[in-house]
């Protein structure tokens, strides 16, 4: 099922049914774009988390940010999970990634 008939005719949550669809995503799904369909989600509060998180472009990232998603990139490694803190270093690496497998999205942090 796709993700609107299956929050239509399931009792799941927008969480789940996007969660099951990662696990199909070399089956049935493009990776790139369930992922972006989760950011989608994030960023019209269509995902009831509770979490409050906030996009960012590569550019804007700072330390001491927290990630509230994996951070993963075209060909679909993830580069960094969620919960991980960000540090001058992991920016650097992701910024330097970005040139040859760039990011999909933005990537979600924590908001104060």
């Amino acid at each position: 099922m796709d993700y609107y008939e299956a929050l239509q005719f399931t009792k799941q949550t927008p969480a789940e049914i996007v969660g099951n669809m990662h696990s199909q995503a070399k089956r049935l799904y493009d990776h790139r774009v369930i992922t972006l369909l989760e950011q989608y989600l994030a960023e019209t509060k269509a995902w009831k988390t509770g979490i409050n998180e906030k996009p960012f472009r590569l550019q804007d990232l700072k330390e001491d940010m927290l990630v509230t998603r994996d951070v993963i990139t075209n060909n679909g490694l993830k580069l960094i999970p969620a919960g991980t803190k960000l540090s001058a270093d992991r920016i650097s690496k992701i910024i330097s990634h970005n040139a040859t497998d760039p990011v999909l999205g933005n990537i979600f942090v924590k908001a104060n």
